[in-house]
């Protein structure tokens, strides 16, 4: 990124706005500051022997002496400024991304938007056009957001991108997945909801991605083994010892307290599969049925269809295919251990 993007992008992200204002002062002593910790003097504070104003003929007269000299990025840059002054195509941004409940992002999105020429006149005629916003049908048939994205909107690849780390700052930074900001910003009527929810299209989506919880935080599982212990179970051979490891290890060595684990195992993760507590499989995937229900008869309990998104590559399934894609072991998850009883999500398998 050149210095002069660089500036652009701070002073777009220091600006209230989310977009420098020429008019308003504070946004003028924003790029003063920019400016100085880039050892550069504005015009305004050099010797008044050299404040002279310049005119449009000055301006083309220069370009036209400098033409051999410009190179084709200089050139978009200073022809889509011109172009697009006096549109309000920030306001006019923003105001929208107030609209998708994305009005807490709008410097992060802006501090985007800039690093893109002529960006913000696509962007706008996306977010007026749903002809060419992203459709559910069009999340369902692919497996790359970006490709996906870029197809249907024309937008470039870069920009959606990054946008999927983007909008954290909307909550705080607590809880945002991945890829919400991005599925509010061009999906079809997107909006962004509460914490790990958007609506695309009238319809709730929930939204996890790459190490993110499906219940939300870890939770500690002492007095489960607190209760395996008054057994008189063999010790764990780590401190966080995954427990589908453990089980079949504790009757392998003590296979008499069987009926009293199966009962202490179903409490803990009540579901609808009877593990056999002998195969580490078979426990793992009893406590995988547990974690999915919990989530979708809570967390995910409004939604109508559950995103996964782990980097690029993404799944969007209805709450049976969800449920079945991670028994099947296509979304997978970390280890339920010691100290973890909502182990974080791993990658996605293909199709």
């Amino acid at each position: 990124m050149s210095v002069i993007d660089k500036i652009v992008a701070e002073w777009a992200f220091r600006c209230k706005k989310g977009y420098p204002d020429m008019n308003n002062p504070d946004d003028i002593k924003i790029l003063k500051e920019i400016y100085s910790q880039f050892g550069i003097v504005m015009e305004e504070e050099e010797p008044k022997d050299n404040t002279q104003k310049y005119t449009a003929e000055d301006l083309i007269k220069l370009l036209q002496t400098k033409q051999s000299e410009l190179d084709s990025d200089f050139i978009q840059k200073v022809y889509h400024t011109v172009a697009s002054k006096g549109q309000k195509l920030g306001s006019q941004i923003l105001t929208a991304l107030q609209q998708k409940g994305l009005g807490g992002s709008s410097n992060e999105i802006f501090s985007i938007i800039h690093q893109h020429t002529a960006l913000e006149q696509e962007l706008l005629e996306l977010l007026k056009d749903p002809n060419k916003q992203v459709t559910l049908s069009q999340l369902k048939a692919g497996t790359n957001i970006v490709d996906v994205g870029h197809e249907s909107t024309g937008l470039p690849k870069d920009f959606i991108n990054t946008m999927i780390t983007a909008g954290k700052s909307s909550e705080g930074g607590k809880g945002v997945g991945n890829g919400e900001a991005l599925l509010a910003l061009i999906g079809k009527d997107g909006k962004k909801l509460k914490v790990g929810d958007v609506e695309v299209e009238g319809k709730e989506i929930e939204v996890k991605g790459y190490q993110g919880r499906l219940i939300g935080r870890a939770e500690p599982l002492a007095d489960f083994y607190t209760k395996l212990a008054q057994l008189g179970v063999p010790a764990r051979k780590g401190g966080r010892e995954a427990i589908h490891t453990y089980i079949p290890y504790i009757l392998s060595q003590k296979p008499e307290v069987q009926d009293q684990l199966q009962k202490l195992f179903k409490e803990e993760f009540p579901t609808d599969i009877t593990a056999d507590l002998t195969s580490e499989e078979s426990v793992h995937q009893a406590m995988v049925s547990w974690y999915v229900d919990y989530f979708l008869n809570n967390e995910g309990k409004t939604a109508d269809f559950i995103l996964i998104i782990v980097e690029q590559e993404y799944r969007l399934f209805t709450k049976e295919e969800f449920k079945q894609a991670a028994l099947a072991g296509e979304v997978s998850f970390g280890n339920f251990s010691t100290t973890n009883k909502s182990p974080q999500i791993g990658q996605l398998t293909k199709k």
